[in-house]
């Protein structure tokens, strides 16, 4: 199922998540949702948060032969090493893009929907994308990792879209109670 994308101003994406305890339905159906929403959306990487759950859980699918498409739970970084720049974005943060300084190369340890332990070693792309995942289990934006002079450049935009949340949320219930009467 297509699930909606938590944006930018909502307080579950500043939140530390929870670790997953059992590897239950529950779990299985968040995974097959989030890479589902994932697709949709024309993402690489999804976080539990960003679909509402506050759940140490990640999709990631970077979209080359070498490394297919996985969910992650309870995902660890264990090593870093190197560093490149190069250009983010993120789902709950639509339209807006930055340089974002990154390991090259990281060691990770997760454990995947069968319950099956691994650790892996990855580059690139994979590694990028794991740590803008992770960082969001952690309740941090990938906006927080840009220079100051970017996120000036952004500062009006941010605004706007945090304004633009918190009026969705004022009136998100009335619409609710109005389709509950039709």
């Amino acid at each position: 199922m297509i699930r909606g994308v938590t944006i930018y101003g909502n307080p579950i994406l500043k939140r530390k998540s929870e670790p997953v305890k059992d590897i239950d339905s529950s779990i299985k159906r968040l995974g097959a949702d989030m890479m589902e929403t994932m697709y949709h959306y024309s993402g690489v990487g999804l976080a539990a948060p960003q679909v509402g759950e506050s759940l140490r859980v990640i999709t990631i699918d970077p979209r080359n032969d070498e490394f297919g498409p996985r969910v992650l739970i309870n995902p660890k970084i264990t090593e870093r090493s190197g560093e490149v720049i190069g250009e983010e974005g993120c789902l709950s943060l639509p339209n807006i893009y930055g340089r974002v300084n990154r390991n090259l190369t990281v060691s990770i340890s997760y454990t995947d929907l069968e319950g099956r332990e691994h650790d892996e070693e990855w580059t690139g792309l994979a590694a990028r994308i794991a740590l803008h995942e992770i960082d969001h289990l952690n309740g941090v934006l990938f906006i927080e990792r840009l220079d100051e002079k970017q996120l000036e450049g952004l500062r009006d935009q941010l605004r706007n879209m945090k304004r633009e949340h918190k009026e969705l949320e004022k009136i998100g219930p009335q619409i609710i109670e109005k389709m509950r009467g039709i």
